[in-house]
């Protein structure tokens, strides 16, 4: 006999619902307001129980990212739990009417929005601040009436949606003033981070294809799956979760995929990331805050940005959703399960609410068309929720994946070997670099860390340290590697890049081999007298086939800055310069230094570690 889950939950006392893979948890508990992350831990080690929590965006000031907003960690300290089929919910749940007063009205216009993307294209993409950042705008109504059983029949109506990681109706209800009450009422379609057991799990996910006709949709589909810009996206997505786990499980790991999701009306493209758990869960959850897919790229500077542009809060928009199991002693961590806060509305008990969306706005981004794309994804939502847009029907079948199989896996074999093959042991054999000290100069871009696994692969002992942390004097390392970053590399006004200078000067006068990757690479052209300046045209999120050493290889680009080739450039016969068809430098080799324009360590940079390799047993030989 099924259990009636109404007569579980106390609907007028704080509740969280969450639905994930077909089985839906009924939590009732006490909600705390925390200031940190740690504080879920201090709080499940104290009750003895598990914690469900939300985060706002503001926490990822835990990592020292700029964020708007003083919103509190909502936990609740969970007494009683029940578990039940997601049938056997929508059969006890009333449909009811939702019907909204008015219509929803943004906080820019859509004219306003398309003027915004433009604004970011020119200054801070062409600018070198950012590959790609997430910039969206809320949009606000109010429900007619909005009382328990309207909030479950918009939950239902997202039960039936179809692809979502975690359906969630989070209640922090106020007992003492039921208007002040609010709630987080979603289908999320990412996971974020799960920490659990020896695993820790990522799933990066980014193209989209409307479903619309399915007359036409195979046809579509097939084009959808070779198109450049869309195959595009989901690498440079899987290098930002790349980055993450670098950090969070820098012992490596797997990639799986790519796969097909079909979510609600549209269908995306994913790949799975598992690495060995080496932190505990809290700190991975900080270090992984929050998704690329809602922050972008680099991530500290896309944060900077996202505050610039948005000016307001976004409150628990983009954040995490979860579930903190109780450890089992108070000295360790409990297992930890996140989906990301988007498709998510925040409701109050007066009926008003809040969408918050956007995308990831790009080079070829086009204004107008974002403007399109962030105000069909909130209307979208409240579709679904009002029961206006009618539960789409399931388009990829069994033979529809099978079909195109061989079509997706075709991508990986323009990615990294060293990635996509367990991290090249034919490599990791030989330990080439056994001995050796590697410091990776981290100018504010976590491909600091993918650089350090793949050296470390090679037998390196390796270091990774901050721009500002760095002391040459005291670093006793063989080789030192200057990392990728955001920035105009000439721009001795700023504090990381006269740093990054400084850097260079001592190493050259300590006759100590260095390789610089991307803004390293260029900020010691600038150090050698060569031009840099500013592209005509970015190419942030590109893999481009040009000739290094002698070579054609395949590599991702992530630049909007670099060394080009003048007569100053020819005069220097000391240096041996690889050229592409734009006359760029994007390889470089002097006295004791290397250089490259591209991102070796990227996923995109299907000859990377190859050419990685080759750079450092160069260095290695002069470092004698």
């Amino acid at each position: 006999m099924t259990s009636n889950f109404q007569n579980f939950i106390n609907f007028d006392a704080p509740f969280a619902i969450l639905e994930k893979a077909g089985r839906v948890t009924f939590y009732q508990g006490d909600i705390h307001a925390l200031e940190c992350l740690e504080d879920i831990h201090k709080l499940s080690v104290k009750e003895k129980r598990d914690i469900v929590f939300a985060l706002p965006y503001r926490a990822i000031r835990e990592r020292g990212f700029d964020a708007i907003g003083d919103e509190p960690i909502l936990a609740m300290s969970v007494k009683n739990a029940m578990s039940l089929d997601k049938a056997d919910v929508i059969a006890q749940i009333k449909d009811v009417p939702i019907i909204l007063k008015g219509d929803m009205v943004p906080s820019i216009s859509d004219e306003d929005y398309a003027q915004l993307v433009t604004d970011f294209q020119i200054h801070e993409i062409g600018g070198g601040n950012t590959s790609q950042t997430t910039i969206s705008r809320k949009f606000s109504g109010q429900v007619t009436g909005l009382n328990i059983d309207v909030l479950l029949s918009i939950y239902r109506k997202l039960l039936l949606s179809r692809g979502q990681y975690m359906t969630v109706l989070f209640g922090n209800v106020n007992e003492s003033d039921p208007l002040k009450s609010q709630y987080l009422i979603g289908a999320t379609p990412e996971r974020h981070i799960e920490v659990t057991g020896n695993e820790t799990i990522m799933i990066p996910i980014a193209g989209t294809l409307r479903k619309e006709d399915r007359a036409t949709f195979e046809v579509r589909l097939e084009k959808f799956l070779q198109d450049p810009k869309e195959i595009n996206e989901l690498f440079q997505v899987v290098d930002e979760e790349m980055k993450i786990m670098g950090v969070v499980a820098p012992e490596g790991g797997d990639i799986y995929g790519p796969f097909l999701r079909e979510i609600g009306a549209v269908v995306h493209t994913e790949y799975e990331l598992v690495g060995k758990r080496c932190m505990n869960s809290i700190e991975a959850l900080r270090r992984s805050m929050h998704a690329p897919t809602v922050v972008g790229s680099p991530m500290q500077s896309a944060a900077r940005i996202i505050a610039k542009y948005e000016k307001t809060s976004r409150r628990y928009y983009g954040a995490e959703i979860g579930v903190y199991s109780t450890p089992r002693r108070s000295d360790i961590y409990g297992d930890v399960d996140t989906a990301i806060l988007i498709r998510t509305a925040e409701m109050f008990g007066d009926g008003q609410f809040h969408v918050q969306a956007g995308g990831g706005l790009v080079r070829d981004s086009v204004p107008e068309e974002e403007a399109k794309e962030s105000r069909a994804k909130a209307m979208g939502l409240m579709g679904v929720m009002t029961g206006s847009t009618i539960t789409s029907d399931e388009y990829l079948t069994h033979d529809l994946r099978q079909k195109f199989a061989s079509l997706l896996a075709e991508r990986n074999q323009r990615l990294s070997a060293f990635w996509m093959q367990r991290q090249n042991p034919y490599v990791a054999s030989h330990h080439h670099l056994n001995g050796f000290k590697v410091t990776i100069v981290n100018n504010e871009d976590d491909f600091a860390y993918m650089i350090g696994h793949m050296i470390k692969v090679s037998g390196a002992d390796v270091t990774v340290i901050d721009t500002f942390d760095y002391n040459v004097e005291g670093d006793g390392a063989d080789i030192t590697v200057l990392g990728p970053g955001p920035g105009d590399p000439t721009d001795m006004m700023h504090p990381r890049m006269k740093k990054l200078q400084d850097i260079i000067t001592t190493l050259k006068k300590k006759d100590r081999p260095m390789l610089g990757v991307c803004l390293g690479h260029q900020a010691i052209a600038f150090h050698e007298g060569l031009s840099v300046t500013r592209q005509d045209e970015s190419t942030q999120g590109l893999q481009r086939q040009v000739r290094v050493f002698g070579q054609m290889r395949r590599l991702g680009f992530y630049n909007s800055f670099s060394p080009v080739f003048t007569d100053e450039a020819r005069a220097r016969v000391d240096l041996r310069l690889d050229l592409d068809e734009n006359g760029r430098i994007i390889a470089m080799q002097g006295d004791r230094f290397i250089g490259f324009q591209f991102h070796p360590e990227s996923v995109m940079s299907e000859d990377g570690n190859d050419v990685m390799y080759r750079a450092l047993m160069i260095l290695k030989q002069l470092s004698r």
